[in-house]
């Protein structure tokens, strides 16, 4: 028995000793990445290293770290420390993976805005500009190996928003809350922290069936673009406290 621990030991130092590179190399034969997807060089070992240069040519992290935490894995799960860095960004938390799948916790960030506005262009079908920060202080993220989100919980927020398709429009400070219930829908609380926007309601997204609803009451303060005033006024009629604006469909 001490023999077949000490093997194990030994094997255990070996694998955590071995050069992220080398371990990267191996695993590229079974793991399928997406063409889009660069990874850069790698350092260290698989206990703890870095890549430098992860992602795509749209959203690029220059830096990205990890750090295992060995007492984990006599539970049967692999716990990971990361923290990644980006022009003007950075993220930073906790991954948990175990026979159920991948939980995130602890995960905070600042991104900037930019890069997404090709996603954006992707669902609106024009050409679209974001400007500003998003940030973001996710507690708790779960998701199953198929991908699939079973659970979100924490705060979302876009910091001196700004968008342009024809026009450019300055929103302001945008928020939402992330709170996962016991039906599996994630709802959340609409704000904003000032600027020229005025937002509040609510939202739920149905994490299985992927449908969802929005409930919404916007306004414009009177440093804001004749643009967004027009803007809102075309969504519907304005009452006292603003605009009404309800959505639902399916994602």
């Amino acid at each position: 028995m001490l023999l077949l621990l000490g093997l194990s030991a030994y094997v255990a130092f070996l694998i955590a000793g071995l050069p992220s590179a080398v371990a990267w190399e191996f695993a590229k034969r079974y793991v399928d990445i997406p063409q889009q997807v660069e990874v850069g060089s790698l350092q260290g070992t698989i206990w703890n290293g870095r890549v430098l240069g992860l992602g795509t040519a749209e959203v690029q992290a220059e830096q990205v770290s990890w750090s295992v935490q060995p007492t984990a894995l006599l539970r049967g799960s692999l716990v990971v420390e990361i923290e990644g860095t980006m022009v003007d960004g950075f993220a930073e938390g906790r991954a948990e993976l175990d026979r159920g799948g991948l939980t995130v916790l602890d995960l905070n960030g600042r991104l900037p805005a930019s890069p997404w506005g090709a996603l954006a262009a992707e669902f609106g079908g024009e050409e679209v500009a974001l400007e500003g920060t998003f940030s973001f202080a996710i507690d708790q993220l779960e998701l199953d190996y198929s991908g699939d989100i079973h659970r979100a919980d924490g705060r979302l927020a876009w910091h001196d928003a700004a968008i342009t398709v024809d026009q450019h429009a300055r929103l302001g400070g945008i928020t939402t809350t992330l709170v996962t219930d016991a039906d599996g829908r994630v709802t959340g609380e609409l704000g904003d922290t000032g600027g020229e926007l005025v937002l509040s309601g609510n939202w739920w997204l149905d994490l299985a069936s992927g449908s969802y609803e929005v409930d919404a009451i916007v306004d414009t303060r009177e440093e804001a673009a004749d643009i967004l005033t027009r803007s809102l006024e075309l969504a519907g009629p304005r009452q006292d406290d603003g605009v009404h604006i309800g959505l639902e469909g399916s994602l």
